[in-house]
């Protein structure tokens, strides 16, 4: 199976595994170590070890639940993004040109309107 990835806020490249995303952490020269994203914020010591684009060994898990809403938002972003690079209407300049907001963003109007939905009934 393909190792599937979503690029982060700042232009680099996740992991995504069982609805759970991972950073880079260091490499050697023939693995790549990833560690969970959420490593600083959780203390979470889930690590993934991945060689000629195939998971070999995975250590610890998860202390958290996955963000699936996050995850899923990502994807969308990432999508939206090939979509639009690979469009051939993108010929106008770059400060012309329609930028993407992050994924956060999405989930928070997705929760917000959830929550307006439950305030109204």
């Amino acid at each position: 199976m393909a190792l599937e990835f979503i690029v982060s806020e700042k232009g680099h490249r996740k992991l995504l595994t069982d609805g759970y995303p991972f950073v880079k952490d260091r490499m050697s020269d023939t693995k790549i170590y990833w560690k969970c994203d959420k490593f600083a914020v959780m203390k979470c010591h889930a690590c993934i070890h991945t060689e000629a684009d195939r998971i070999v060994r995975r250590v610890g898990d998860h202390n958290h639940a996955a963000d699936v809403a996050s995850v899923e938002a990502a994807k969308v972003v990432r999508d939206a993004q090939l979509f639009a690079i690979n469009s051939p209407d993108t010929n106008a300049p770059p400060d012309k040109q329609l930028k993407m907001p992050c994924h956060r963003h999405i989930v928070y109007i997705r929760l917000e309107s959830k929550f307006l939905a439950l305030k109204k009934t």
